[in-house]
Parts: structure tokens; sequence; C-alpha cells
């Protein structure tokens, strides 16, 4: 009879004094990414592996290395190995004099680090060759050689494998302990930090009626707006003495940030100050999201998020307008800048009575970001970046427009920044000749 499998466990908990051996025997056997492995030195390394969990499991009973060896008479045990990524690590001060860079395979498990140069250590080199990903340690050894460090040093590339290993007693039944990759813990770790706390299960994104997952553009953005609202919220907990959100969750069912709560559009002239022509060669949008004001330029590392959220949330009449300057060859039109305010909501939930969720807490993004935003509006210029053929300077707003007023906008009202843009534009070029003409 096989036992259920138990929750994750930390590899190496318990380390001992002394090195245990690398050896196998004959009821031991390994699978890599599924498949079955023969090789003595990979058997061999497993065998150690099976040792240490042997000590982590009877912390009481094992304190040397001997200790361990009367518990593999009649035990069957069976490892799985599974790719799960790898890390580099540095030595400033290795202890080989060292004529080049250098790079040394490793493995890490839990709390293990194991090098393919510490004595004893087999079959650490044939595990690269099997384990995920592939080239490992030549990506390792370029990524080195490109950096440009000096005097030469050593790094280990230890892969980051998942591990389970099921133990077989003699008279006794199956016990399988399951061992993460680090990378896997790792990101966990993360999801927790940058949710504060909660569970990722319990939190939704809404991007105007419908629910973003991570298959969608906009997900990584709209998940670093939730976990910069959610960790500020805890902090604002922590200042004022009172339980977090992590804390009350048996108060709560679900947490739902909702992009697009609010929004508020204009237009808005963008000219190069040092030519006075179009600053970025033709019209663009601009969308600010959480106190944020980006470009929706080619360039940009994360367009296609942005163009999804603009692309959801506009309204009719600002699609129309956009639709119109990218068609057009007047001078006004290339140079101006269709700007989208987006807010968000936090919203916690909670079953009412009727078994309904009703929102128990709401926040509003300008609640946590006012600082920024406003740190944002005293900048200079609101443009990271800039397409290659224009390369202004400086690039800095003429004249504001006023929000588009709602969908019943009339033709001859979207034609206004059209207008206002000539008469702009000429009332510059007189100011220039002015200036020409008293300095003569």
């Amino acid at each position: 009879m096989s036992l259920p499998a138990p929750t994750p466990l930390v590899f190496c908990s318990h380390p001992v004094e002394g090195d245990l051996p690398f050896l196998t025997w004959s009821e031991l056997t390994l699978e890599i990414d599924s498949q079955p492995e023969h090789a003595e030195n990979l058997l061999s390394l497993a065998g150690f592996l099976v040792r240490q969990a042997l000590i982590d499991q009877n912390p009481e009973r094992i304190k040397h290395p001997r200790d361990v060896e009367p518990l593999l008479y009649g035990l069957k045990a069976h490892v799985q190995l599974y790719s799960g990524g790898s890390l580099d690590l540095g030595d400033d001060q290795p202890d080989l004099e060292l004529s080049e860079h250098q790079v040394v395979p490793g493995m890490a498990i839990g709390n293990l680090l194991l090098v393919a140069n510490e004595p004893g250590c087999v079959g650490i080199e044939e595990l690269h060759q099997r384990l995920k990903p592939v080239d490992a340690m030549a990506n390792a050894l370029a990524r080195l050689q490109e950096s440009g460090m000096e005097p030469p040093m050593q790094l280990t590339c230890a892969l980051l494998p998942g591990m389970t290993i099921t133990l077989t007693p003699a008279f006794a039944d199956s016990q399988t302990l399951i061992y993460p990759s680090r990378l896997d813990t790792y990101q966990e770790q993360l999801k927790l930090e940058e949710l504060a706390g909660l569970p990722q299960q319990r939190c939704e994104i809404i991007l105007g009626d419908q629910q973003l997952d991570e298959t969608q553009q906009a997900y990584g953005i709209a998940y670093d707006i939730l976990s910069v609202m959610l960790r500020l919220l805890h902090q604002r907990a922590l200042e004022n003495d009172q339980p977090d959100l992590s804390a009350r969750q048996q108060e709560w069912e679900r947490i739902r940030l909702v992009i697009g709560s609010g929004l508020n559009y204009s237009a808005q002239f963008m000219l190069n100050p040092e030519t006075y022509l179009p600053a970025f060669g033709n019209a663009v949008r601009g969308l600010k999201l959480a106190g944020t004001q980006s470009i929706l330029l080619p360039d940009h590392l994360d367009l296609p998020a942005l163009e999804q959220i603009w692309e959801t949330l506009a309204p009719e009449e600002m699609r129309r307008e956009w639709q119109r300057v990218q068609s057009s060859k007047d001078a006004s039109d290339r140079s101006l800048m269709i700007n989208l305010e987006v807010s968000c909501k936090l919203e916690v939930l909670a079953i009412g009575a009727d078994q309904q969720l009703q929102v128990l807490e709401s926040y509003c993004d300008s609640e946590f970001m006012v600082e920024g935003a406003e740190a944002v509006a005293a900048e200079p210029t609101l443009l990271p970046s800039t397409s290659a053929h224009t390369q202004p300077t400086q690039a800095e707003p003429v004249h504001k427009l006023q929000p588009l007023e709602n969908a019943s906008v009339s033709a001859a009202a979207s034609k206004r920044p059209t207008t206002r843009g000539f008469a702009i534009l000429a009332i510059v070029a007189c100011l220039i000749i002015a200036a020409i003409m008293i300095r003569g």
C-alpha cells in the first residue's frame, strides 16, 4: 500500500558532519525527466541524494554518515529528477589561480549545493548532459566572457532540478518524498511577497468586462499594479497597527482589481522645442495607468500589453479620432497625442446574506499613488523615449486640449484640435521671426 504524498519538503534540512558517500546499491533506480537512467555515476549521485533524504527523515537517529548505512539494507529507492532551470553562482576569490574564466557544473536542491570539482562528487557533469536547460554551462561561460570581468573568475552553473524519492523499506509501506525545484520555490515565495502574503488563487484581475489570465498580454502589467496596491495596503495596515488582509482572510472571499473603473481622455500637442515640429513625426497614443504615463511607440517593451489596455477601454469617439489622425496629412494632426487615463480600483469581496459576492472594502489607485503621480506631473517631459527618426532632445506639450465630452461629440468638435493646431503653429512661427528681427 502506498501512502499519499506529503506536502513539499526542504532537502538537506538536517546536514551531518562528515561526507556522505556517492554510492549506489542493487535496489536503487533512477529516472531523469521520466527516462530511466543506468549510468553508474548518475546512480551514485542518486545514492547520495537518498542518503541525505534518510537523514532528513531521521534526524534523531542519524548523527554521522556511518549511521545511515544500516537503513539501506532491504530498502528499495526510486529517485526521479525533473528539469527546473539553472542558477549561476560566482566566486570573487576562487581558490585556484585562473588564467581564464571557468564554469564548473553544479546542482542545487533545497539547502544543498553540490559542485562537480568537490572531492567525491560524481554524476553532476553527466546530469548537466541530461537535464534542461540545454547548454546551461556554455551559455553561462559566454555571459561571463562577455562581461569583461577581470581578473578571471570561476562560476558555478548549478542546475535546479525538482525531485521525488520513493522509499520502500522491507515489510513496510512506501513513502514518497517531494522536493520542488528551488526555482519553483523561489517563484512561489516571490508571488506571496508580491501579493502581500495573499494566495494568488483568491485574486482576480478585470480589464473592462473581461477577466485577465496569464495568457493575455496585459496580465503582467495588471499583476504588477495589483501587487503594488496590496503591498501599499499592507503597509498602511502596519502603520495604523491594524490587521492586514492576510490576517483577515476568513472575512473575505476574493480580491478583485478592476482596471478601467474610471476613464478620462484628452488630446495634447507634442512638439520638439528645438524645431517646433511634431515630436514623434506622427500622431501617437498615450496611456496613463496607475500614475505612470506611457507612450505607445514601437520600441516600448510593453507595447502589446499597453495596446490591449488602450483598445479594450478606449471609448468609441476616441477610437474614431485616432483613426482620423492616423490617416491625416495635417501638420498639427501629426503632432497630436491622444491620451487615455485609466483608473484602477481594488475591491475586497465577501459573500453576502444572499450568497452572492458583495464589495466589503474598496480602494482607488489614486489613494496610494498621489505622490507618484505628482512627481510624474512635475517632470519637464512625460516622454521616456522617442522614435529613432525624430530624435528630439526634449518634447513638451504646447497646448492642452479639453477632454472629449461624450459619444455624441460632433464631427465639427472633433476637428477642433486641427484648427487650434494651425493657430498655435502660426503664433510660434511669428514669435520666432519677431525674435530674429529684434536680434538683427
